[in-house]
This record gives C-alpha cells, sequence and structure tokens, in this order.
C-alpha cells in the first residue's frame, strides 16, 4: 500500500494539497503523521524532509504539484484536469501560479482551520493577492459553468485553492463573501468535511496560533 506523510491537518496547506490528490485518484494510502511542535519531526519524512511525501511501489515523490502530476499520468481516469484544451490550460496556469506565488499571503495568513479573526491586519500587498485569486476563481467558474473550478467534479484547481478558502475564512471573511457560493461547495464536499474534522482534533501548535495574537480572535 501507498504510504503518504503530512503534516498536522490544521495547519499544513500544503499536506491538504497532496492528501486531496490521493483522494482524486481514488488512491488508498497508509496516513503517517508529523506533528509540528516535535523538533525531530524531519526524519520521520522520507526525501527531503518535507510534506507531503508520497511512497508508491516503485517511486517517491515530495511536492504537491509534483505529486498531483505523477498521479494523474498514474490515474488518467481521475479528474484531475479538464477535458478542454483551454480550460487545461487555464486550469494548469492557476495551479502553477498559486504553487510558486502569492507570498505576502502565505507570510501573513498561514493555514489555520480552526481560528476566526475580526479586524485582522491585512497589508496592500495581502490585499492585492485576494484579489488576484477572486479573479482566478471567478474567471474559471464563468468559463467552466461550474459548479467546481473546471466543471462537475472536484480536480486539481480546487484542490490547490481549497487551502485558500480556509485563509479566507479566517483572516478576510469579507473577502471570502465575494466567492461564497464556491467556497461552501468545497467546504461541503466530502473530502473536506472529513480533513476539517481531522483539523479540529489536531494538537496545537503554539507557534502558528500566536501569530492570530495581531489580531481579535474568537
Amino acid at each position: 500500500m501507498a504510504k503518504l506523510w503530512i503534516g498536522q491537518p490544521n495547519y499544513s496547506s500544503w499536506s491538504l494539497r497532496g492528501w486531496l490528490a490521493c483522494k482524486i485518484a481514488g488512491l488508498e494510502a497508509d496516513i503517517r503523521w508529523v506533528r509540528f511542535d516535535q523538533d525531530d519531526w524531519h526524519a520521520e519524512v522520507p526525501s527531503n524532509a518535507t510534506v507531503p511525501v508520497l511512497a508508491l511501489d516503485d517511486a517517491t515523490v515530495w511536492d504537491s504539484a509534483a505529486l498531483i502530476e505523477v498521479l494523474a499520468e498514474r490515474h488518467p481516469g481521475a479528474p484531475f484536469w479538464p477535458a478542454d484544451p483551454g480550460l487545461r490550460a487555464h486550469a494548469r496556469s492557476i495551479v502553477a501560479e498559486m504553487h510558486s506565488g502569492f507570498v505576502p499571503l502565505r507570510m501573513a495568513c498561514p493555514m489555520n482551520i480552526r481560528a476566526r479573526t475580526t479586524d485582522f491586519p491585512l497589508s496592500d500587498a495581502v490585499f492585492a493577492n485576494i484579489a488576484r485569486i477572486q479573479d482566478l476563481l471567478e474567471t474559471a467558474l464563468i468559463n467552466s459553468g461550474g459548479p467546481f473550478l473546471y466543471g462537475p467534479e472536484f480536480g486539481a484547481a480546487d484542490a490547490f485553492y481549497a487551502p485558500v478558502l480556509y485563509r479566507l475564512r479566517t483572516y478576510a471573511p469579507v473577502a471570502q463573501c465575494a466567492l461564497a457560493d464556491y467556497s461552501e461547495r468545497v467546504m461541503a464536499h466530502p473530502w473536506l468535511v472529513e480533513w476539517e474534522a481531522m483539523a479540529a482534533d489536531d494538537p496545537a501548535f503554539a507557534r502558528s496560533d500566536a501569530l492570530l495574537n495581531n489580531g481579535a480572535v474568537e
């Protein structure tokens, strides 16, 4: 059986993306958890000591983007990418942009699914990231007709942007309202319901939770 190393569900956005990739592929994996508050957690993870890492019978894959590509190759019937060439090009582009961009949002607003804030201070650069994300997702939904970003099935782009929806819910609920219908569909998906249940039981990671002290935590 495949093995998947992931970090703490409440905090690890890249782990969520890798875990969702396995769900899209229909791949059963033995989940290996690591806790970020343990100094030696890197020693538990193969390869380059980041999460997620997927160990298959004949290969070890790290980095969420690589994991999606490998699983899409090995499970060609899985709905990672839309069939339409134009939509597929757009989907690959926005996934790549998420993988390499939006640094201000990542740095200022790490994923914390359980948390809710009011009036959290956000910079102009973060607001610019949020506006760009809203534009990308709204364009995808209009072009595909929804209900997910590129059609009727949850795909790679939905997996890559799901953690952003959690970030918006925590730090910028007003911004999330512009994508409210799509956000509700994603968070109501059985896979995300399952992940949130795991996040609810996740041990606290004090260093990440402390970042919320800049805002009013509910």
